[in-house]
């Protein structure tokens, strides 16, 4: 835990935490998500050249979730981009984070770039409804919509999700409000059930984009310019067949861990998981699965997986 959440979470210590029931607000610390700023007059050019979203699309009232991918289109890291008056700020989960700056770094060679951690910005997700906005402050906001002031941006993930971005100071003023506070895994399971992917450090350079949904939920561009991959990529759309999608499912039994397969008869390879969580009385995951597969019995350590509607069309 940083020194700036150790201060921020110890309000929580008379609450109990864990998960945040349907209906319910609750707070949930982020602190495996590292806040990045990128700046320069050659910033969007740059990140559009690396990006597969149109980072044009991205305005100071709306952010994308994107991707960043090798040579042969598989993605090495997913992440948020929200515009400000400096540049770009990108919400990536902390374990990529160097790995992907590193990269980056690779590239800008003479470019008008910097690329720097912003460390006192902290994360917090906000789980909410409407009726519970006022209470909490959360502006009104479209899905991706964005707000800005001097010392906090608000980001409306999904229907009930919110990220919250500010300092130790403003993320206390959050924190001291009667909610409860949920753990990670309440986040966690909101994505899984939004179909949402996410990557780990067990499932980077395993997936082309369109494998993992990306472009349902708005993080995947076919009309921009160049990027890396970006031939591999729009060749799986036009003339090629899709044979893994992210699928979402739910079994009896403990969670098992981002990287695990899942079996199809004698298929011991014929998924891997991206995350799982349990609700409490069964768990949820999210597999990219081979489509050839999914005729048979599908199971993960034992459990036999029962297959779940994702909240948008899948092609």
């Amino acid at each position: 835990m940083s020194t700036s959440w150790q201060s921020v979470t110890s309000v929580r210590s008379e609450r109990k935490i864990g998960s945040i029931n349907s209906g319910e607000a609750g707070l949930i610390a982020l602190q495996a998500h590292s806040v990045l700023e990128i700046t320069g007059t050659d910033a969007e050019t740059f990140l559009q050249g690396q990006f597969c979203n149109d980072l044009t699309e991205v305005s100071s009232q709306h952010a994308q979730l994107s991707g960043y991918c090798t040579p042969k289109g598989r993605l090495l890291a997913l992440f948020t981009l929200l515009a400000t008056e400096n540049g770009y700020l990108m919400i990536v989960d902390t374990p990529l984070r160097d790995s992907l700056v590193k990269r980056l770094q690779m590239f800008v060679m003479r470019a008008d770039v910097s690329i720097t951690l912003r460390e006192e910005m902290l994360c917090s997700g906000v789980i909410s409804t409407d009726e519970h906005r006022a209470e909490l402050g959360i502006p009104s906001l479209a899905v991706m919509g964005v707000q800005h002031t001097a010392t906090e941006t608000w980001l409306r993930i999904s229907d009930s999700q919110y990220l919250y971005i500010a300092s130790e100071q403003q993320q206390l003023a959050l924190w001291d409000k009667d909610v409860p506070h949920g753990s990670i895994e309440s986040w966690r399971l909101q994505h899984i059930q939004s179909g949402f992917p996410t990557l780990s450090e067990a499932t980077v350079e395993q997936f082309v984009p369109q494998m993992v949904n990306l472009q349902q939920v708005g993080g995947l561009s076919f009309k921009k310019g160049c990027y890396p991959g970006q031939e591999i990529v729009a060749r799986m759309q036009y003339l090629g067949k899709l044979k893994r999608q992210m699928l979402r499912f739910t079994y009896q039994g403990a969670a098992v861990a981002a990287g695990d397969s899942v079996v199809a008869g004698d298929d011991a390879d014929a998924g891997v998981v991206i995350d799982a969580v349990s609700n409490g009385t069964q768990t949820e995951l999210l597999a990219v699965m081979k489509l050839a597969a999914l005729d048979s019995t599908l199971s993960v350590s034992g459990n036999e997986l029962t297959r779940q509607p994702l909240p948008y069309t899948l092609e």
